[in-house]
């Protein structure tokens, strides 16, 4: 999202582009600064054969410029061509983007979206890319069992030695949200032996069942692999692989 379009008080750049297109950031930052490749002012020409015409995310071309496709880029007008090209990809999903804002201000006043900043304003959009397994533990409730089983034990000790991603990994399989805040709510299963079973999620009801795994090891190793190949909540996922058929609610 253009977070200057959308009231935030931050400017965008070409490195925002990034987050849009990878490959359009490191051509825009290659012209720019083509002298790092020893490219001088009278070798441009001879290197790179363009026109003021960008590529926009569905694949058309657009005119940088009125009658762009007839400039050439030169060594001289190549930050105007970079400024353009940033300008003309942040910008293109504009409809979109007034359809978001709109939306926002129906919650947040729109006023007060001036005094965040972009990282701000995501994390409250989004939650907080960093999972507190303390915080997690405080919000999370027990159906049927007590909090000091040893189950859960192994798994708050299982949660604490994973990384970042796979913490991430564990949140979204459990509730199908990957960040905090979330409530969990976990449950015991009766499965024997249960080093032999996968635990159980009921995304509804950000429910994670356990069976009574015998180790941390264990607890950890389970954990991962439901959530690495569990994927079928992931709509995303399930439309790139062309998939129409999955459960909502048990992962």
């Amino acid at each position: 999202i253009n977070a200057e379009y959308m009231g935030v008080n931050d400017e965008v750049n070409v490195d925002d582009l990034k987050d849009i297109d990878v490959m359009a950031t490191k051509h825009c930052n290659e012209i720019l600064f083509i002298e790092k490749m020893g490219v001088t002012a009278e070798m441009f020409n001879d290197v790179v054969d363009e026109r003021f015409v960008t590529t926009l995310s569905d694949g058309s071309e657009f005119e940088l410029e009125p009658n762009g496709a007839n400039i050439p880029l030169t060594y001289e007008n190549r930050e105007r061509y970079v400024e353009l090209v940033t300008k003309a990809r942040l910008d293109e999903s504009h409809a979109q983007m007034e359809a978001i804002r709109k939306g926002m201000t129906k919650v947040i006043p729109a006023r007060m979206l001036s005094l965040l900043g972009w990282q701000e304003l995501e994390e409250n959009v989004c939650g907080r890319l960093k999972i507190d397994v303390d915080e997690l533990m405080k919000s999370t409730g027990y159906q049927d069992c007590s909090k000091d089983d040893e189950t859960f034990k192994y798994f708050w000790e299982a949660l604490r030695q994973m990384t970042e991603e796979e913490k991430s990994l564990v949140l979204k399989f459990s509730t199908g949200r990957p960040r905090l805040p979330c409530k969990l709510m976990l449950q015991l299963l009766g499965h024997n032996p249960p080093d032999n079973y996968l635990p159980e999620a009921h995304t509804c009801f950000f429910r994670l069942d356990l069976p009574k795994y015998t180790s941390t090891e264990i607890m950890k190793e389970k954990l991962l692999y439901a959530a690495r190949n569990c994927v079928a909540i992931d709509t995303d996922f399930a439309a790139l692989e062309g998939l129409t058929d999955y459960d909502e609610d048990t992962s």
